[in-house]
């Protein structure tokens, strides 16, 4: 028996359609068949296709003749990072399929609106009309650090497939870049036999993006607690992606409940908790970012007992550093700045004193690589125009 594979390209509205997925919030559909989305990595399987929350969406107009409608909150590549389309500005370069643009316009829709949204498998980005569209390395490696000094750990992850975040464990356990690891299972193994011997272990678990709520984390981890090695310390990636309980007017609101729940959670179960969160516009403007720079809910910084921002300037891409800030600490000093060099080839994160020889070091790559880094940018969208 000969195979069919039928290749036709679909708008994401006339897919929804076709599959008849219901027009209402949250609202999910998982394909028992394959389907697949262009990404940056070549074509990637979609594991579910889901409405959002009612909300207001936006429609952009692209200086490549391109549009895309979305919410505020959706996220493009912009000046080699992720940002909401809400903090981008019409000078900054965008990411696209076949190189680079700029918004033109933008237009608000009067009405709120549930939009389309999907999951895709390994990578968490894709390219929604030639436009590349978003969908951690700290917390694996805040993760794997605890694994090998002994602690259980449980990962959850509502934005990258568990075999990614698998990966790039395997990245930071052993300095191999992710596509070299095929190739490099022994080393991998051995790494991995040190950590059993000093009694740690991992749990990763995934769940879509807004497929799970508190109490989704709950349950899972009450079941945990049958087993032998119990969780002492849970990851997860990452809060701002976590399903609401109960419906909230406003956005910030949501959030505040939800990071509140969090810290009730890990207090409950008498576990320390990491996540992470995304800074608003400003924050990719300074050296640093601080506890007004948090996106969305400044009730965030209130809630946390301790949080640090890692902040990587386009520039930093290139020499691999960044820039840590202690923002808060109930557990002693905060206001600290360290320079720190970042591989996100393995997952390597290494965080320096100011004044030591590696932090010098660290302060000259950033500003050697990233002088002139926005204006090559900048030519290359205008040689492309």
């Amino acid at each position: 028996m000969i195979k069919r594979t039928i290749h036709k390209s679909i708008k994401i509205k006339d897919l929804f359609d076709k599959l008849k997925i219901q027009d209402v919030e949250h609202a999910t559909y998982i394909p028992n068949f394959t389907l697949k989305v262009l990404t940056p990595y070549g074509y990637e399987n979609i594991k579910n296709l889901f409405r959002t929350e009612k909300q207001k969406s936006v429609t952009i107009y692209f200086s490549n003749n391109k549009t895309l409608e979305c919410s505020w909150h959706h996220r493009l590549m912009v000046n080699g990072t992720w940002t909401k389309i809400k903090d981008i500005n019409k000078d900054d370069i965008i990411e696209t399929q076949t190189g680079v643009t700029t918004i033109k316009s933008t237009k608000e829709k009067r009405n709120d609106k549930i939009l389309y949204d999907i999951s895709v498998e390994n990578v968490h980005c894709y390219y929604s009309n030639k436009i590349l569209s978003h969908n951690s390395w700290i917390l694996v490696a805040l993760g794997l650090l605890a694994a090998s000094q002994g602690k259980h750990v449980a990962h959850y992850t509502l934005e990258l497939s568990e075999g990614m975040i698998a990966q790039r464990y395997y990245s930071v356990l052993t300095g191999i870049a992710a596509h070299a690891l095929p190739y490099n299972l022994d080393e991998v193994k051995t790494k991995l036999q040190n950590i059993i011997k000093k009694k740690g272990s991992l749990i990763i678990k995934g769940y879509p993006t807004k497929g799970a709520s508190l109490n989704t984390f709950r349950a899972h981890l009450e079941r945990l607690k049958t087993i032998e090695n119990a969780p002492d310390f849970v990851v997860l990636d990452y809060g701002d992606l976590i399903k609401p309980i109960g419906y909230h007017k406003e956005k910030r609101l949501e959030l505040a409940n939800i990071y509140e729940e969090l810290r009730g959670l890990a207090g409950e179960f008498n576990l320390p908790l990491w996540t992470a969160t995304q800074a608003n516009r400003s924050g990719a403007e300074g050296n640093i970012i601080t506890g007004e720079q948090v996106s969305e809910d400044y009730s965030k910084i209130m809630i946390s007992d301790f949080l640090m921002s890692i902040h990587r300037k386009v520039e930093d891409k290139v020499s691999k550093t960044a820039r840590t800030f202690i923002v808060k600490n109930r557990f002693g000093p905060d206001g600290l700045t360290f320079p720190t060099k970042f591989d996100t080839n393995n997952g390597h994160i290494n965080i320096f004193e100011e004044q030591s020889v590696q932090g010098q070091q660290t302060r000259k790559d950033m500003g050697e690589n990233g002088k002139n880094l926005k204006k090559m940018l900048k030519d290359k969208y205008f040689s492309q125009s």
